[in-house]
């Protein structure tokens, strides 16, 4: 038993939950003497036990998925509304003005491009 039983930290609480000492032991399947051994017996033992280590790999998403992501902005999406706006207003008054909105839409396209590119190759 802990001498300071007033102060209630996270490992104490799990320590109590499970039997302290003895408990601690049981879960780790180990002997209050000898402790964990290490040799090829009792490391075989205990993969069988707890399981082979393993260091599970975070997925990655795909090129596609990380550039569709960067078109969840609302700022991206406020630029494409209103140059699509724009476009439109510009085929029906019938002057070159289409050309600002084509030179938004290709800008917002390579910054998204560059930004997807950037973000896949520093997750991959």
């Amino acid at each position: 038993m802990p001498t300071n039983v007033g102060e209630y930290r996270q490992s104490l609480n799990i320590l109590k939950k499970y039997g302290y000492n003895e408990g601690l032991l049981q879960l780790l399947v180990t002997d209050k003497e000898t402790g964990i051994i290490g040799d090829y017996k009792d490391l075989n033992r205990r993969r069988g036990v707890f399981g082979k280590n393993n260091i599970v790999l975070p997925q990655i998403r795909s090129f596609l998925d990380t550039l569709a992501m960067q078109f969840e902005d609302k700022n991206i999406i406020f630029l494409i509304i209103v140059s699509t706006f724009y476009l439109l207003l510009s085929f029906v008054a019938g002057d070159e003005s289409y050309i600002e909105c084509l030179t938004i839409f290709v800008g917002v396209f390579s910054a998204s491009l560059i930004a997807a590119l950037c973000e896949h190759t520093k997750n991959k």
